[in-house]
């Protein structure tokens, strides 16, 4: 299992630093409870880095998400573990552990200005499910999150696909244009984090929408029953 990257010196060996020599890095951020993470998410940050020409994706597994209701869920090292076991197979995403080190809620804005002050010459593309359209305007520090990353949204079929610049009144018409220019449609799937989760407690089977190895953590230590 590869330690996560934001735990370790950056790729130029040196903790936080930065040579002019280097060339620019595209990186690609999935944030999410990942509770469990699924194939579905494999298969978006996969998607994402060959439609975008990334050369990695960060999947990070936030501690305390500002925006989901609060519930009782497996603790974030878990979680943490379960994407680190999901990742494990492609040398290109990586598990990363930035916010489970950071206390008080996971806001995007504070990940971003982390990994761009530990990491400046890296062009970063935040992705994001459709269903995050709607939550977006409440986001704290929008406008700084859309010139830290450029937001890339991830949409299946029937879902929404357009930003609308009345919606967004923290952005200018030209950051709203440039949501819309970043969209990645999906093939149609079945994994939702929630289904899972049911089945799980209800002793269905599962094993068929998360990574094997995932599945094998669930059970061994008794999540969702």
């Amino acid at each position: 299992m590869r330690a996560p990257p934001d735990s370790t010196a950056n790729e130029s060996g040196t903790p936080g630093g930065d040579t002019s020599a280097s060339p620019r890095r595209r990186l690609g951020l999935l944030g999410g409870t990942f509770d469990p993470v699924h194939l579905g998410h494999i298969a978006a940050a996969s998607i994402c880095r060959e439609r975008l020409a990334l050369d990695a994706v960060r999947l990070i597994t936030a501690r305390n998400p500002p925006h989901k209701r609060a519930r009782a869920r497996p603790s974030a090292a878990h979680r943490h573990a379960m994407v680190a076991l999901a990742v494990a197979p492609f040398p290109r995403l990586e598990a990363s552990d930035i916010e489970l080190r950071r206390r008080g809620p996971s806001y995007t804005v504070d990940t971003l200005r982390a990994i761009r002050a530990r990491e400046p010459r890296a062009d970063l593309f935040f992705i994001v499910g459709s269903d995050t359209i709607a939550e977006l305007p409440a986001w704290r520090r929008l406008d700084e999150i859309v010139r830290l990353a450029t937001i890339v949204t991830v949409v299946r079929p029937g879902a929404p696909r357009r930003y609308r610049a009345a919606e967004f009144p923290a952005l200018g018409a030209g950051d709203v244009a440039r949501l819309n220019r970043f969209v990645v449609a999906m093939p149609p799937r079945a994994e939702s984090s929630t289904d899972i989760r049911a089945r799980i407690a209800a002793g269905k089977p599962f094993r068929h929408l998360v990574p094997a190895d995932v599945a094998d953590y669930i059970e061994r230590h008794g999540l969702y029953r």
